[in-house]
This record gives C-alpha cells, structure tokens and sequence, in this order.
C-alpha cells in the first residue's frame, strides 16, 4: 500500500512540476515576444490557464500528502489522542466520499463536453474536454489515493504517519 501511494506522489509532483515548467516557458515566451518584437500569440493566457488547472489537480496527491492540504490544527492538536485518531478515521471517510461526488460530476462535465463539442471562445477554439482531461485524471488519481489513504488510516486505528517531508 506504501508503494502505491509514493508512486501516485512522485507522479504528482512530476506532472504537476513539469505543468508549472510549461507555464512558465509560455509566459515568457510571450512576455519575449510582446516586449522585443511587439507581437502577441494571442494564446497564451489561455494555455497557462489550462496548465495552471492541471498543476493544482494534477498536484492534489502531493498537496495532501506532504501535510500542505487543508486541516483545522488549532482544534485538532488540542485534543486528545483518541479524539485524534477518531477524527483522522472521518476526515479519510469524508474527504473520499466528497472526492469522489467531485470526480463523478466532473467526469459527466468532461464528457459532456466531448459530446456537445464545446470550444473555448479564443482563436483556437480548444475543444473543452481537453484541458479538463488533467483535471479528471488529477481527481482520479487523488481518489485512488484517498482510497489507500483511508483504508491505511482505518488499519493503523487512526494513528498517522510522519508526513513526507518528515522522514
């Protein structure tokens, strides 16, 4: 199960870092180009968009997994160990059945998307299922993980393993 999870983090941050690379490739490209040569590709807000929506799904594995997700610490370190490990059983519980609603409504988008061959409104008329691929794969690819997460969390009784960046 450990191995599992490592590799769903190292694809993560792997397709989330080389999104953010991208991006920035693009932006200066097109701060070159607007600056020294006084062109615009016309493009390229909307490209670092669709790669800034896939670094933030495609990153979700490496975001939680590394302790940067979301988590109320004021209460949660005030109380007790068996509050603890209770909490952490239906923060796994609740996070995966919310992830999962998300994936299946997105996933129906995407699709429908593709059928009623929905465009983005630039000169380049990106068919929308496209740019939310990442995002459905991202989503796929968190929930698996949460599955894993959670059924690790409900085998070690709620007890928590050192974060990521702890070991």
């Amino acid at each position: 199960m450990e191995k599992a999870m490592r590799v769903l983090r190292v694809i993560s941050q792997a397709v989330s870092s080389v999104s953010v690379i991208v991006m920035m490739i693009i932006v200066m490209m097109e701060i070159v180009a607007r600056t020294f040569f006084q062109y615009s590709f016309l493009v390229m807000d909307e490209m670092s968009g669709y790669l800034m929506a896939a670094t933030v799904f495609l990153g979700a594995v490496y975001a939680f997994d590394s302790g940067s997700f979301i988590r109320v610490e004021f209460l949660y370190e005030k109380s007790p160990e068996i509050v603890k490990r209770v909490l952490n059983i239906v923060f796994a519980a609740v996070v995966l059945v919310y992830c999962f609603l998300l994936t299946y409504y997105m996933i129906r988008l995407n699709l429908s998307d593709y059928r009623l061959g929905s465009t983005s409104t630039s000169i380049l008329r990106t068919p929308l299922y496209i740019p939310k691929l990442s995002m459905s794969f991202g989503m796929v690819m968190f929930d698996l993980y949460l599955v894993l997460y959670f059924f690790r969390t409900l085998m070690t009784g709620g007890r928590q393993p050192q974060q990521q960046g702890e070991h």
